[in-house]
């Protein structure tokens, strides 16, 4: 296979492994980190035979952030940034906006720069979330098969009234970003296809260099907290 694949949120857990993946399967990686640091801690993640085929442009903040020169000469787009972090103290700010912002950014860009460039970017992947898919109301639903048709009921205003409620506050993000996407592509019509891939936790090896434990992606640091927890660690009174 031949092409450049532009991979959003770069040094992040699962932007790791897809760059590898893809570098294995013959593409180019264009990747989107915030800083020169946070390019080496992917370079650190990749054999030094293959660092040559990657490149990097600063995004700092994907809710606002130009993604004109991240998109030029790119044949397809896996976006993976978004927030994921454990701490909410502004779900708008934290969350929601760069969560929506950031994947009807990317679409935008790639829409506009596909009407000077017919078909060249052909398909845009989206790494959502089970979260936007589960509603948490009707149970485990053994054996349930889901479809499109599924979506978690969350909303923005149940995120921006859930202030501090984790949990809450991600699976209405992504949920939100989603949905927007579907929008996006209904009322443009852009020339490329977008996949929406709705993983529920990721867990494995860091692909990425990590600082520090408090770096860990945060399906692997609930891993983590369970083999660091102490025998007599209280359970949260959630009643």
């Amino acid at each position: 296979m031949s092409g450049t694949i532009l991979v959003t949120g770069a040094n992040s857990f699962i932007g790791g492994w897809i760059i590898n993946y893809l570098l294995d399967k013959g593409y180019n990686v264009r990747g989107t980190v915030r800083s020169e640091a946070k390019e080496s801690r992917v370079l650190d993640g990749i054999p030094k035979d293959q660092q040559c085929r990657v490149s990097f442009v600063h995004i700092n903040d994907i809710a606002t952030d130009s993604f004109d020169e991240a998109v030029q000469n790119i044949d397809g787009i896996i976006h993976v940034a978004s927030p994921a972090n454990l701490i909410v103290t502004d779900p708008e700010k934290d969350f929601l906006l760069p969560a929506m912002n950031g994947a009807i950014r990317v679409l935008q860009t790639a829409h506009k720069y596909n009407q000077n460039h017919p078909n060249k970017i052909k398909r845009i992947v989206i790494t959502s979330s089970f979260a936007a898919v589960n509603d948490v109301s009707k149970g485990l639903r053994s054996g349930y098969s889901y479809t499109e048709k599924d979506w978690c009921p969350l909303t923005y205003v149940d995120a921006v009234a859930a202030k501090n409620d984790y949990l809450t506050v991600y699976r209405a993000s992504k949920t939100c970003a989603e949905r927007a996407a579907w929008e996006f592509l209904d009322k443009e019509k852009p020339s490329f296809t977008i996949a929406t891939i709705c993983k529920p936790m990721v867990f494995g090896p860091c692909i990425n260099d990590l600082n520090s434990l408090d770096e860990m992606n945060s399906s692997n640091s609930f891993l983590w907290s369970l083999i660091t927890s102490c025998k007599d660690a209280q359970m949260p009174d959630k009643r």
